[in-house]
């Protein structure tokens, strides 16, 4: 009975955990789709502010561009199973460029052919404007809890230390 039980366990801990990381219903793909987009296009505009001249001029602004490939990545597990290889594909690209410090525009063309693609493929406005404008104040706060630590309250990082040498 001991035996019986547990294996029911082991069949509904690998049930749940393969439900966790299915794919998302064609129905619900858009949002998947829609974060996948902005968080490579995010990606890229960080990685913009962070390199100039072929230098890194400001490190922070390169590890979020990392971090926000690798949220492009999770999010990436979601789409359709032959999505997913070759999307991972393309961000293990786009990670590997922004480590060997490609020149922005080389690096914002490729994260702009990704997400057209996705786009493209599944039907999906990458660049939808909100239906109303979004709250001033809850901006405010997530910026104060998200940004501040880096970017500073007034929106920009201090000097890099870097820059300098």
């Amino acid at each position: 009975m001991i035996l019986i039980n547990a294996t029911r366990l082991l069949i509904l801990a690998a049930a749940l955990q393969q439900q966790e990381q299915a794919p998302a219903p064609q129905a619900e793909l858009a949002p998947v789709v829609q974060r996948i987009a902005t968080t490579v296009q995010l990606a890229a505009q960080e990685y913009r502010v962070g390199v100039q001249g072929g230098r890194v001029v400001a490190p922070a602004e390169i590890e979020e561009s990392l971090l926000f490939l690798a949220e492009a990545r999770r999010t990436a597990e979601r789409l359709p199973v032959d999505a997913v290889k070759p999307t991972l594909g393309a961000l293990d690209q786009l990670t590997a460029s922004v480590r060997r410090t490609v020149d922005p525009d080389s690096l914002a063309a490729s994260a702009h052919a990704l997400t057209a693609g996705l786009a493209e493929r599944y039907h999906v406005d990458v660049d939808q404007v909100p239906a109303s404008a979004p709250s001033l104040a809850r901006g405010a706060q997530v910026y104060q809890q998200s940004c501040a630590g880096c970017h500073g309250l007034g929106g920009h990082p201090p000097p890099c230390p870097m820059a300098s040498a």
